[in-house]
């Protein structure tokens, strides 16, 4: 799954790389909504979000949804429920680079 800068590039990458066939699980919907959001496409990464909720375990869940539903909050301009979110983010785990790539996506 690549991980990058974000932007319109590797968002049409990863988009690509879902339309291979096979379901995507978890981590590729996460990633997506996360490049979806930091490209300032809130709608979109809900329903990544949505998506990756729908197929993950939530005894398993690490920091990325919360990061996630930060920055989709932040999107909509919810700054105390971004605040919560992140907050959440940084004392989940970050089990691999995807968890920790997104955190650093949050920046703060």
């Amino acid at each position: 799954m690549p991980i990058g800068k974000p932007d319109e590039e590797l968002l049409q990458s990863l988009l690509k790389e879902g339309e291979s066939g096979t379901k995507p699980e978890a981590d590729y919907w996460y990633t997506l909504g996360m490049l979806q959001v930091v490209l300032n496409k809130p709608e979109e990464a809900q329903r990544s979000l949505t998506q990756a909720l729908d197929g993950d375990r939530f005894a398993a869940l690490d920091a990325r949804p919360w990061a996630l539903l930060g920055r989709i909050f932040e999107a909509y301009s919810l700054t105390d429920a971004a605040a919560t979110a992140y907050e959440r983010a940084r004392s989940s785990p970050q089990p691999d680079e995807l968890a920790k790539w997104t955190i650093s996506l949050i920046g703060r």
